[in-house]
């Protein structure tokens, strides 16, 4: 009878060269062309073809008991093909949580969304299996996935855990949700859940669940009351410190920095900007680099120093096109486009500005893309086409009409600017005052010196001597601010 063992049909495929024995292993084999192993393996029954995903599984995990998480992946695969699926689903997600851990994103979403298959083919399968493999897949789809596809997963994981009443993923679900909120720009919709999740945090002791809720907190309060976002980063910085996290705490000094500028404590922000550089070699997340150098380039413009602004911006704009950080992508287009607009480099600005709208459809960042198109056409204007004022004012109506606060009070100040140069003094005045009014329930100091400034010369432009020399008083009382910030800075 004729020897047909392992080794000797091994033996007799190498010596045909249908095989070749891989370098520096004895156990390993590959075939020399891709187009034979297709042609062997759909030589088999569809009932062998499992079997001999069942055996390799099972000899991948009693040869290899220790590698699990270098063979997860493997074994994924193994199982998905003998359609065991409760083994596909369990390998799968340690796969996607082993891609998690080393930042290889979509090698993560493949497998949780694997894993999600599996799942469903499983009758009756646990809630918090199909709530953890929604999780892992919203976690590393943050920066990669568009925002309907990332809101639509978590509102599923969302549902199931309240069903479950599972709070400890049901707080999880909430902050994911908040993050993809503030991503998109709707800093107020991240309100609700991440409130939530505070109060569920508390309620079930545990601490280390509020960090990145505090810091999104923070973000999402940046916008519409830059000091209070300040108070919200110290707490952040507190926990990332006492938890040793150190990339929360490294993206939470650089946005700290661009709360300070936007308020014009130029000091504090080039302390805490100084505090984010420091620890940016100790960050492992790709994406959060990319935002600590983003967050920078912010800081920069609102303290006036553009060509730093460009500087950083840029920096994190390489970054996030690495890691392919596209919301962020599109943001620090928008960074460099306005560091640009107000160094007046305006043919740079505009290819930055450009690229943001283009960038911001693949996303789904309709705020970002909003407030792209308001700088493009605030860079026409400058560059000599009056008309685009009235893209600046659809700009701003859209602003209002998404909840945009920031949007709408910096398309407000520039459709000001722009009817001043028209000399329409009537329109510049309302608009002015729009903007005005926000600055000063926030004591924006920058923001309000160059608004009062530019309201007295809608006041002279009017033959309102008195009211322009009071907003100039005001405007020279904040120059005088900031120019001593700028001193201790």
């Amino acid at each position: 009878m004729k020897d047909v063992s392992l080794a000797h049909s091994l033996t007799l495929l190498t010596e045909s060269e249908l095989v070749r024995v891989v370098l520096d292993s004895e156990q390993a084999y590959l075939f020399k062309h891709a187009l034979v192993q297709d042609t062997a393996y759909q030589s088999l029954l569809k009932n062998e073809r499992r079997a001999f995903h069942r055996a390799a599984a099972h000899a991948l995990q009693k040869t290899y008991p220790d590698a699990l998480d270098e063979n997860a992946a493997r074994l994924a695969e193994h199982y998905w093909n003998a359609e065991e699926w409760q083994d596909a689903a369990t390998f799968s997600m340690h796969a996607g949580n082993c891609a998690l851990r080393v930042y290889a994103m979509r090698e993560a979403i493949a497998h949780f969304e694997r894993a999600l298959a599996a799942i469903e083919k499983i009758p009756d399968a646990p809630r918090e299996k199909i709530i953890d493999a929604l999780l892992g897949w919203a976690h590393a789809a943050q920066k990669f996935r568009p925002f309907a596809e990332q809101l639509a997963n978590l509102r599923r994981a969302e549902d199931l855990a309240r069903a479950s009443d599972d709070k400890s993923r049901l707080a999880l679900a909430l902050y994911l949700l908040g993050g993809v909120h503030i991503a998109q720009g709707h800093g107020l919709s991240a309100y609700e859940p991440l409130s939530e999740c505070f109060l569920l945090a508390n309620e079930l002791g545990d601490e280390r669940l509020t960090i990145t809720p505090t810091y999104f907190m923070g973000l999402a309060t940046l916008d519409p009351n830059p000091r209070q976002a300040i108070v919200l980063f110290d707490r952040a910085l507190e926990l990332a410190q006492r938890y040793q996290d150190v990339d929360i705490e490294a993206v939470t000094w650089s946005a700290k920095a661009w709360a300070h500028a936007r308020v014009g404590e130029f000091q504090n922000a080039q302390a805490a900007h100084a505090r984010g550089q420091q620890l940016l070699p100790r960050v492992k997340s790709p994406m959060v680099a990319s935002d600590v150098d983003l967050f920078a380039g912010w800081a920069f413009l609102e303290m006036g120093n553009t060509a730093q602004g460009v500087v950083y911006g840029q920096r994190g704009l390489d970054k996030a096109r690495a890691a392919e950080n596209y919301d962020c992508v599109c943001g620090a287009h928008l960074c460099v486009g306005f560091n640009q607009l107000t160094g007046q480099r305006l043919a740079h600005a505009q290819v930055e500005f450009q690229e943001a709208i283009r960038e911001s459809k693949f996303s789904g960042a309709a705020v970002l893309e909003n407030i792209a198109r308001a700088g493009l056409a605030m860079t026409q204007f400058y560059s000599g086409h009056g008309d685009a004022v009235d893209n600046v004012e659809q700009a701003h109506t859209h602003a209002v009409a998404i909840g945009d606060a920031m949007g709408q009070i910096m398309t407000a100040q520039a459709l000001g600017e722009m009817y001043l140069q028209r000399g329409d003094a009537a329109r510049a005045e309302a608009w002015l005052d729009e903007a005005l009014e926000f600055f000063q329930r926030n004591q924006m100091a920058p923001s309000l010196a160059r608004t009062l400034t530019a309201l007295a010369h809608v006041y002279e432009l009017q033959a309102r001597p008195a009211q322009a020399a009071r907003a100039r008083a005001q405007a020279a009382h904040w120059q005088e601010w900031l120019a001593r910030a700028n001193q201790r800075a």
